[in-house]
This record gives structure tokens, sequence and C-alpha cells, in this order.
């Protein structure tokens, strides 16, 4: 008998199957979750004392805590994916629930169209944009109340730090008259702001390839052309996400990294209740 062998016994006699340990694993990652999302609401609140200090409208508000809305939109699209996949036995999906939770799963698409729309937003208020007029030092900004960022670190201007913080001579409002940048800083926000809109049509993408799987599993539909080109499509899209935390993790954003690494690993879990869920159905069409 091979150790492999013996240890997966072992784990079968103390309750903890295959199945077992998926789930926990699936629930240990939800969890962390969760706690990621704790940390996007003070890293968005931490930068909108700088971006609105002096104020905003509501859609300013909004767009400056765009990533948290984000995450509540994807914490409720993937417990819906959940319900649906592993949780709702087929006699609970009924149409009531079913019709109930196609207009959550609305709701939530509009508001990661929120999501785009900001991000679209925020990539045009950084194009173009003029020097601020008449200041050749950032010490001339200093104890005006004006942060100065770069690679989203941002930073109150006062005169003990402006000599330190950049000696460029030209600087740019990147969309907020209370935040300056230098030409360096710039061109890392736009970037950033690219990646955060392509990032975020990729994961509609994923999502919506991850809909049209469920829905063939509704049907019955485990395999064909469609199903195979959905499966290549996912590996391609989670490659570019990929590339993103790549991306996020040379300019050192480990929260980024770390939360766009956890996200896949969530809706990896999803994807391992579609599989079993295909299991099941395969078993039925034997057994039939």
């Amino acid at each position: 008998v091979s150790p492999v062998s013996t240890i997966k016994a072992q784990l079968r006699l103390s309750g903890w199957t295959p199945h077992a340990i998926k789930q926990l694993i699936k629930w240990i990652v939800y969890t962390v979750l969760i706690i990621n999302f704790g940390f996007y609401i003070w890293d968005d609140w931490q930068i909108a004392q700088h971006t609105l200090r002096g104020g905003g409208s509501a859609v300013k508000w909004a767009s400056a805590f765009v990533t948290s809305i984000d995450e509540i939109a994807w914490f409720v699209l993937l417990a819906l994916f959940e319900l649906e996949t592993y949780v709702l036995s087929d006699e609970a999906y009924k149409p009531s629930v079913e019709n109930l939770m196609h207009g959550v799963r609305i709701i939530c698409y509009f508001l990661l169209a929120h999501t785009i729309y900001a991000y679209s937003i925020g990539i045009i208020d950084l194009y173009p944009t003029q020097p601020v007029p008449e200041v050749n030092g950032l010490c001339q900004l200093a104890d005006q109340d004006i942060s100065y960022t770069y690679n989203l670190d941002y930073t109150v201007i006062d005169s003990t730090n402006c000599s330190q913080l950049s000696n460029a001579r030209e600087f740019f409002y990147p969309g907020f008259e209370s935040v300056v940048t230098d030409a360096a800083g710039l061109s890392i926000q736009r970037d950033l702001a690219w990646v955060d809109l392509i990032e975020a049509f990729v994961w509609l993408l994923i999502v919506f390839t991850i809909e049209f799987m469920v829905r063939m599993h509704n049907r019955g539909l485990t395999s064909g052309s469609l199903m195979t080109l959905a499966n290549v499509s996912k590996i391609l899209l989670y490659g570019l996400l990929l590339l993103a935390a790549a991306y996020w993790a040379f300019l050192t954003h480990w929260l980024y990294v770390w939360d766009e690494l956890v996200w896949i690993a969530g809706f990896a879990a999803i994807e391992m209740n579609v599989a079993e869920w295909r299991d099941e159905l395969l078993e039925q069409e034997q057994a039939a």
C-alpha cells in the first residue's frame, strides 16, 4: 500500500474527504476576501482624505470609493454563484427564487458598470493635463493643504518635506485640485488607471463566461465546442489578471496583488462547484 493511499484512507476515516477539504479551503478563501474588503475600505478612505479634502459631490464620493463599491458587487455575485452551483438543491431552485437572484444580479452588474464608468472618467481626467500655473518647485505649494502623490502614495506638502518629495520643475493636477504630481508620477497614475480599467473589463468577461457555463449546466449541457471555448477563454483571461498582478507587484502594491490572487482563488472555488455539478450531471446521464 502506497503512503498516499494510506493518507487518503486516514483522512476518510477522520471525516476529511477530498470534498470536505475542498469546502474548507473554499471557506478560508471567502473569509480572507472579507478581511481584504476591510483593507480596501480603509485604503479608499485614506486616499479620499487627500483627493476630497475640500468636499465633493455624491458622484465624486462614489468615485473615491469605487473599489469598495466594486468589491461589494463582486461579493454578492460570488454569493449568488455559490447558491446556484452548490447550496441550492434542484427542488429549492424555483422560478421565484431564480427571478429574485436575477434581479439581484442585475443590481450587481449596475454597480460594476459604475466601476467601469468611474475608471473611464478617471482616465479622461488625466488627459490632457496642463501644468500647475506659476509653480516651478514643490515648495511653492507648501502649507496650502495640498498633497503630493506618486505611485498612489499621498503626502501633505509642508515646508519640511517639500524639497524631499520631488525636485521636478513642473507639476500637474491628476484629476483633483487638492493633489499634485510631477511628470513621472502622472505617467504612473495614467498607467495604473488603464490597468484598473482593463482588469475590470477582464473580470466582467470572466463572470459572463461563468454565467454562460452555469446556464448551460442548468439545461443539462456539460460539453460541446462552446463549452470548450468558454474554458479556454477563462484560462486566457485569468492569465491577463496575473499580468495585472505582476505589474502591481512591480510597483510594490502588494495589497492589490494579494487581493487579485485571492479573488482568482474565490472564483476557482466556484469553478470547483461547477466541476462537481458537471460530474453529477454526467453520472445522472450514465445512470439513465
